[in-house]
């Protein structure tokens, strides 16, 4: 149980979704044992979800984003029939935020196998860049790019101190159990007049990032801002439109530590309460369609939602694949279940389970050929 919150120490938070049993999915669509619990907290408008007992462990060992291949990446969109992924939609967005020319040095903080930093020296080859993260496993990847000396696990040396002229973060923050002592430690390590720039999920625009058991942390535009200023950011720009789900942050190193009053936002509560009702009713619905057929099923989507979707039925065994359009997961198996190509569904499946995010779902099926979805019931969630 959570009885105070992380960001501003208010008592006043409360338990706003319990998924009721004994199994949850992560970000990275794997299976744990573990309830998922989530606490809002009214006065800083901060969600919170108690950590899992062995997140430490998890983050050094078992959490190992996109590593099968040095290309692999997540499917951001379709556009038409080209697949965007999420490291080319990433670039196009900081480079039209930051002027990377004008930055010599640069941080990639909790930055797995630092995909965009590959992508920065592509385009600056010249630019130091140095690398961070709490895991081990990233570092053969790291060894292609930059020189040792320029790599850090779990401790940063001292005379990375004042150094960097941008220290950026994508998509790491949301997992950091001790957030401000993390802000407080991307500031140290930023030169006077330095930028921090920063993606996490927005969770009233990924309604699945509520119930992803290890994000820690759910961030909303309100909460975001208070505990940036609050640990000495300053002139906080925050964007919620230009990564769909996300929100992309540029924060400058505040030359004077001010205190900040957190904000209460009774609309944010409404939607929060509201997000936790779609996730509490969500089982009921994928058992729904499960009934509606009786033969084999398949699921849209092996990520996170197609992982959820999977693990509220009864008859799991009725799963006879998923399909997904990214190049990198076909080919696979979850749980001994093959990955393919939607194109590759097999005459016996009777029913699709839509297993994407709401706010897109109906947009990518509607892109598939007719004989993918000809003849057989489809089931959406939103």
């Amino acid at each position: 149980m959570i009885h105070r919150c992380t960001l501003c120490d208010s008592n006043s938070l409360y338990l706003i979704y319990d998924s009721g049993k004994g199994v949850s999915v992560t970000s990275v669509s794997q299976i744990h044992s573990g309830r998922t619990q989530v606490y809002y907290c009214p006065s800083c408008c901060h969600v919170h979800t108690e950590g899992m007992v062995d997140t430490a462990d998890y983050y050094s060992e078992d959490y190992n984003i996109n590593l099968s291949h040095e290309d692999e990446d997540q499917l951001y969109e379709m556009n038409g029939e080209r697949k965007v992924y999420r490291t080319e939609h990433q670039l196009n967005v900081l480079t039209s935020k930051i002027d990377i020319g004008s930055c010599t040095h640069v941080l990639d903080y909790g930055c797995a196998k630092s995909s965009m930093g590959s992508k920065l020296l592509e385009l600056h080859k010249t630019l130091d860049l140095c690398l961070f993260d709490v895991s081990s496993a990233y570092e053969t990847y790291w060894e292609r790019m930059v020189d040792k000396g320029n790599c850090a696990v779990s401790e940063t040396p001292s005379h990375w101190n004042n150094k960097f002229d941008l220290l950026t973060s994508f998509f790491s923050m949301e997992h950091i159990v001790d957030i401000r002592a993390a802000l407080k430690h991307m500031i140290s390590l930023i030169a006077d007049g330095g930028k921090l720039y920063a993606i996490v999920p927005y969770v009233l625009g990924n309604i699945a990032d509520l119930v992803v058991i290890d994000h820690v942390h759910h961030f909303t535009q309100e909460s975001l801002k208070y505990v940036l200023e609050d640990t000495g950011f300053c002139d906080v720009q925050i964007d919620k439109d230009a990564h769909r789900g996300a929100l992309v942050v540029i924060a400058t190193k505040g030359k004077i530590q001010k205190t900040v009053v957190p904000v209460a936002a009774p609309h944010v509560e409404t939607q929060i309460r509201k997000i936790s009702e779609f996730w509490t009713g969500y089982a009921n619905r994928v058992r729904q369609a499960e009934l509606a057929v009786s033969g084999a099923l398949a699921i849209f989507g092996a990520g996170f939602y197609g992982m959820f979707s999977y693990v509220c039925l009864i008859q799991r065994e009725r799963v006879k694949m998923f399909l997904d359009n990214n190049t990198f997961l076909q080919n696979r198996k979850i749980l001994n279940v093959p990955i393919v190509s939607p194109t590759e569904i097999t005459p016996e499946v009777e029913g699709v389970l839509v297993g994407l995010n709401p706010t897109i779902a109906r947009n990518v099926i509607a892109q598939l050929p007719s004989q993918i979805t000809l003849q057989r019931s489809l089931f959406f969630f939103d």
